[in-house]
Order: structure tokens, then sequence, then C-alpha cells
């Protein structure tokens, strides 16, 4: 398309024709887009959509003259890719503001008042005139987008634990979650007790284990999902056996659960999740993410790293989980505040699980098995403490009031 009145066409056939799927791209549209006839027709249309939220054809049709319908025909004979509506509408709205400041830069030309300051102040308006154009529709559509869902049931992420799921009553789309523990309390674990349990939902998930091999983290699920002795896969001991049945496993999870170990900068994280589009990630962990960026220190890494990961959740509407390290100090069952480099995470992290063992700081005296999950931090509801039970030999957590 080389000129406006294809853009014209364009915009307005498709959204006649695909009422339904893109009456609501009337929002990113103004009068002044679209010139002579066309903006007859543009005006009709609005005013039905503003009538009655969306653009009802025969309402338009019957709102327009004998040349108004012959030019809508047309239009829609032009519309032929409804998936390219936006990239239309851009290019009319880029085709409409030079067409705008080279009318008004042409009047001052035939009215002898050029100056320099007169035409930057053209540009500038039309600048000025793009802008608050495209922040009001944006919101708009943003305000369209809430009413839209507000009686629409909204598609949360259970973890699958029960009492979590009770507490927390799912994780919201397009959030950042961080489970924080002190070393061997079995964070990676409870990490992917949760992808075990998107799996049996047929949710996919994506893990990114920085720490671990990526056939460390299938040998903890496999222990997990089909009760192996966890010591077995170290030992080399009686997996000949169950070599048919792993196998079967691990090829029905092949749809659903990704597991990546090469993956060590942020950019490159944020790139996979983009490209795979999972419902679930997992990143263990986050102290170890690196990035193609130099920072002055760790404080200052961790922060640009959370605040990466908090937007392409946002983008892409995933669940990020995100583990991460606590300080050792202490004898008491830890909390946020202890979370390493915790400035960034406590701010960005919409939950923060915190788990605590308190067999992994005094041996002698505890059960290896009590485990308590303190919900911390929850952006959307309730916060609590959570009773868990810790099989060891089978890598599994399991809440108190759930069977496995």
């Amino acid at each position: 398309m080389t000129n406006g009145i294809e853009y014209q066409k364009a915009v307005l056939g498709l959204i006649f024709q695909y009422e339904d799927e893109l009456s609501d791209k009337m929002l990113l549209l103004s009068g002044d887009d679209f010139e002579s006839v066309f903006a007859g027709v543009f005006e009709v249309m609005n005013e039905v959509y503003k009538s009655y939220g969306r653009i009802d054809k025969i309402k338009v049709l019957s709102n327009l003259d004998e040349n108004g319908k012959r030019l809508l025909l047309e239009c829609c004979e032009s519309a032929v890719a409804p998936s390219m509506i936006n990239d239309y509408i851009d290019c009319l709205k880029e085709w409409a503001s030079k067409k705008r400041l080279k009318d008004n830069l042409g009047r001052l030309i035939f009215s002898d008042d050029v100056t320099i300051g007169n035409v930057q102040q053209a540009i500038e308006d039309e600048q000025s005139r793009i802008q608050i154009g495209t922040t009001e529709q944006q919101a708009k559509e943003n305000a369209n987008k809430f009413l839209d869902s507000l009686l629409r049931k909204k598609q949360l992420i259970k973890t699958g634990f029960a009492d979590i799921d009770v507490v927390a009553n799912g994780l919201e789309r397009g959030t950042f979650a961080i489970v924080g523990a002190r070393p061997s309390t079995g964070k990676t674990s409870f990490a992917l007790n949760i992808v075990r349990n998107q799996f049996r939902r047929k949710i996919r998930s994506l893990v990114f284990s920085l720490e671990m091999t990526a056939e460390m983290v299938f040998e903890r699920m496999m222990s997990d999902m089909l009760n192996i002795d966890y010591s077995d896969f170290a030992k080399q001991r009686n997996l000949a056996d169950r070599a048919v049945e792993i196998e079967n496993q691990i090829n029905a999870m092949r749809d659903y659960v990704f597991v990546l170990d090469d993956v060590y900068n942020i950019e490159n994280i944020c790139s996979k999740i983009v490209e795979v589009k999972p419902d679930v990630v997992v990143i263990d962990f986050i102290q170890i993410v690196q990035s193609v960026k130099s920072f002055a220190d760790d404080r200052v890494k961790i922060n640009y790293i959370s605040a990466e990961l908090k937007r392409v959740a946002k983008k892409t509407g995933c669940v990020i989980i995100a583990l991460s390290q606590m300080t050792r100090e202490g004898k008491n069952a830890p909390t946020m505040s202890d979370l390493r480099e915790s400035g960034a995470l406590e701010q960005d992290g919409d939950y923060i699980f915190i788990l605590h063992r308190p067999y992994v700081l005094d041996k002698a005296n505890n059960d290896p098995a009590q485990t308590e999950v303190l919900l911390d931090k929850n952006k959307f509801g309730w916060t609590g403490r959570i009773s868990f039970v810790f099989d060891g030999n089978h890598q599994r957590f399991t809440g108190i009031n759930e069977n496995y």
C-alpha cells in the first residue's frame, strides 16, 4: 500500500466486516485520520460504536446514504486480512500525521508566515497530538479490557498444593513469585513439585536450571512421580527394572515440561520465555542469573534481573517462580527480609513463599520431615503459615491435609 486511500479502505472495511473481533479498534482511531468521504463513513461507524459498544452492521448501513454504502462496500472488498489490522492502523495514522503536517506547513508558506519558530511549533504540535491520542486511546482500551474481564472467571494457576491454593486462591497470571529458603531446605524440589502438578493438569512449564544439570532435574522429578528412591539414581541401583516406566513418563512430559540447563543470562531467559510461551516458569536460582550488562554490585544486578522477570511475566501472562537463597544467620524461621539482596525481591515479588525446615538448622533435635511454608507476601489476598511434610527419599512435599 502506497497511499492513504488504500489504508483508509482496509481499516474501515476490516472493522466493519469483522465487527465481533475488531469493533474495539475504533478506540485507536479519530476523525482526522480520514479524509473526504471516508471521514463521513468513519463518523457514522463511530457514532454506532459509541451508542452500542460495538459495530452493528445494520445500524451503520441504515445511517449511510447511497454513496456511503457504495464506498463501504469497496472498503470491504479490501478487507482480506483481519490479522493485519494493527499494521494497517499504524500505516494509516502515520500517513494521516504526515498529511496534517504537510497541510499545516503549506498553510504557513502560503500565509507568508514562515519562521523557524512556527515550523518548529507545527512539528511539536503534531508530535504532541500523536502522543496524547495514543495515551488516551490506550487508556480507553485498558478500561474496556477491565470491563470485559469483570464478570469473566479469572484464569488462575493453581500450585496443586491444596492448603496453599486455599490461602492464596491460586496464582494470578502475569505475576512474579519468589520461593526463598536456606541451603538444603528443598526449594528446588518444592518448585519441581509445582511443575509436576502443572503437568497433571496439562499446563506447560519451563524450568531454567542454573545450578543443576537437566539430568539431575529429571532424576528428582522421576523420584517424586514414580516413587523411586532418590538415592537409586546416584548409586545406579534398581533402575533397569524401571527403565520402561521412566521412558514412558518422560515421553508423556515432553509437550508440557521443558528443562533448560544452559541459559544463564537474563536477556536470554526472557527471550526463551517469550519464544516458548509457557504458563509457569521456574528459575533455579535467581542469585546466579547473569546479564550481558555490567553492574556496580550484586544488589544492583538483582534489582535489574528482578525487574526484567516481572516485566516478561506481565508481557506474556505466565507465572514466574524464582528461587532465592537466604542468609544463613539466625536459628529462627526466616522471613522475606532474609532474602539475599532482598530489596528488589521484596518489592517486585507479587508472592513470596518462605520454606523452613528446623532440621536444617538443628539436626539433632528436629524431625527431617517437618516443614513450614510461610506465604509472607500476597499482593492479592491472605498470607499465612502452612504445615508440610518433606519426604526426602522421593523429593516430595505434601501438605498435612492432603494425600499424595
